[in-house]
C-alpha cells in the first residue's frame, strides 16, 4: 500500500473554468515538489461540454472526481 501524502487538498468546480486554472497553477508554484500535496479536484455537475472539465481530464497529478450534485444518489 502506498503512503498517504501529508497534506490533501480537495477543490470544487463547477463551471470555472479561468479560475480553476488560476487556482491549480497557484498550488503547482507554490509547492516545491508537488509529492507532499494530493489535489482532489470534485466537479459539481458540469456537464460533457465544459471546457475546464475537459481541460481537468488532461492533468495526470490530480484527482478528479465527476459529477457530485451534493445529493445522495
Amino acid at each position: 500500500m502506498a503512503p498517504h501524502p501529508p497534506c490533501s487538498i480537495a477543490i470544487v468546480y463547477f463551471r470555472t473554468p479561468r479560475q480553476i486554472r488560476l487556482c491549480l497553477r497557484a498550488l503547482r508554484r507554490h509547492t516545491a515538489t508537488g509529492g507532499d500535496l494530493e489535489v482532489i479536484v470534485v466537479d459539481n455537475g458540469s456537464g460533457p461540454g465544459d471546457p475546464g472539465l475537459a481541460w481537468l481530464r488532461t492533468l495526470g497529478w490530480i484527482r478528479l472526481l465527476e459529477r457530485n450534485d451534493a445529493f445522495p444518489s
